[in-house]
């Protein structure tokens, strides 16, 4: 059974490190939490490392510096790359930001460097209208790739390819209307994983319409369209209650997982291509390799 005297004299120890080690970093000391050689060397040794890992620092174990906190800034940098694939920007900050805060070890903290750097080329991918000023993001990535020397050269230029491919597809979304729709497809995804129902409707509601001339004529996706259309007019001023009450019962039934595939299906054989793999080459692929760098692995 656990004592509540002794976890709380473990506690009140761990934190004597704590601020030990605040008070030597306010001073501009080495912040590697060290094991006082007073009393029982098993306790000592624990109450450092917990405090270590609460301070996201180093711990010296047997005259060795060791970063406690490297699996979970590993398994933090594995979520955020998850969210970028999936253009789940929010996920995707909050997971490499954590990942920052924990890596010490350099190969790790290196990755971490690659990954928010891929993350504001992902963000400049989605978010860059076509035919609008390119910011150049990839170039960000290709001059910080030569000073990665502590991540494998595979996974280099793995990375550099992905970075060319990404700023390639954006490119031709400015000439080519069903790359255009496949960047506008990609973009109503990223929204719904930020922004919710609406904000995904209201981009799908956009593809519609660039080509609502030429698909007219599918009944099922004629009522969906009526549907979205009926959510937004409702934001609109000068709705009377009659129509408000009509355009409720519709928009009740606006929900993407009903527009998007017939949408997504009736312009795919308008355009004569896969929107929805088309789709899929704005969302960066994430580097596999059985054998880690050093400091963890994507």
């Amino acid at each position: 059974m656990v004592g509540d005297v002794p976890t709380r004299r473990f506690l009140d120890r761990v934190d004597v490190y704590r601020r030990d080690v605040e008070r030597r970093r306010f001073a501009g000391e080495s912040p590697v939490v060290r094991p006082s050689r007073a009393g029982r060397r098993a306790f000592e040794a624990a109450v450092a490392v917990i405090a270590a890992e609460r301070l996201h620092g180093l711990v010296e174990l047997d005259g060795d510096a060791v970063s406690p906190t490297e699996d979970r800034a590993a398994d933090e940098l594995s979520e955020g790359l998850r969210g970028l694939s999936s253009w789940s920007f929010t996920v995707a900050s909050r997971h490499l930001t954590a990942a920052a805060d924990l890596a010490r070890l350099p190969g790790l903290q290196q990755q971490v460097s690659l990954a928010r750097a891929l993350e504001r080329l992902c963000r400049d991918v989605l978010y860059t209208e076509p035919g609008g000023r390119w910011g150049g993001a990839e170039l960000g990535v290709l001059a910080l790739l030569p000073t990665l020397d502590r991540i494998r050269p595979d996974e280099l230029d793995f990375c550099r390819d992905e970075t060319w491919r990404l700023a390639g597809a954006w490119a031709e979304t400015a000439d080519d209307e069903a790359v255009r729709a496949g960047w506008t497809l990609a973009r109503a995804r990223a929204a719904a994983r930020d922004g919710g129902r609406e904000t995904e409707l209201a981009w799908l509601l956009r593809l519609y319409r660039r080509h609502a001339a030429r698909l007219n004529g599918d009944d099922y996706l004629d009522a969906e369209v009526r549907r979205v259309e009926a959510l937004f007019r409702l934001l609109l001023p000068g709705v009377d209650e009659a129509q408000r009450a009509e355009l409720e019962k519709l928009a009740a039934d606006a929900w993407p997982a009903d527009f998007r595939p017939a949408l997504v299906a009736m312009l795919s054989t308008t355009l004569g291509a896969d929107l929805v793999a088309i789709a899929s080459r704005f969302a960066i692929r994430i580097f596999r390799t059985t054998a880690p760098a050093e400091g963890g692995s994507a």
